[in-house]
């Protein structure tokens, strides 16, 4: 079957949209990368890469699985939260620069509107971020949309 590209499964647009190119998914794990030698609006002054924000990369990973499931249903992505973490570590501070970035995610427990996944950032095989993230995706996203913008 043919992936999809990553802007039909994740509902972050521009460059907030992180990843780069999906190598595999299933419904329950995926591959892809991040190219680090484009630009990037989580760069320091320096023009580096602070480890933390590979959590951020990681939730997208999980985002684009659930919108892998939505896509085969022919729906589109919904918006999703991180609820919390567990077992996260950071085993760098700031990723190398111009590399690439190998992300995985494994699906622990998904029944909507709460998943659970494990997921891992690799730099030439070296783990830079690991962890196990829950995360809330509504049913009803019209609703969380209104407060994310202020329209109580």
């Amino acid at each position: 079957m043919l992936i999809p590209k990553i802007h039909d499964l994740v509902p972050h647009k521009g460059e907030m949209n992180l990843i780069d190119e999906i190598q595999t998914i299933t419904e329950n794990q995926l591959q892809a990368t991040a190219d680090l030698s484009k630009p990037n609006i989580f760069f320091s002054n320096s023009g580096l890469l602070p480890c933390f924000v590979g959590i951020e990369y990681l939730i997208q990973g999980f985002s684009a699985l659930a919108g892998y499931k939505r896509f085969l249903q022919g729906l589109k992505p919904n918006i999703g939260l991180l609820l919390g973490t567990k077992r996260c570590e950071v085993h760098f501070p700031l990723f190398p620069l111009d590399s690439v970035l190998q992300i995985c995610v494994n699906e622990v427990f998904a029944e909507e509107p709460i998943g659970v996944m494990d997921g891992q950032i690799t730099v030439n095989d070296t783990v830079f971020v690991e962890g196990r993230f829950k995360a809330y995706q509504p049913k009803n996203t019209q609703n969380l949309e209104n407060i994310l913008m202020g329209r109580h």
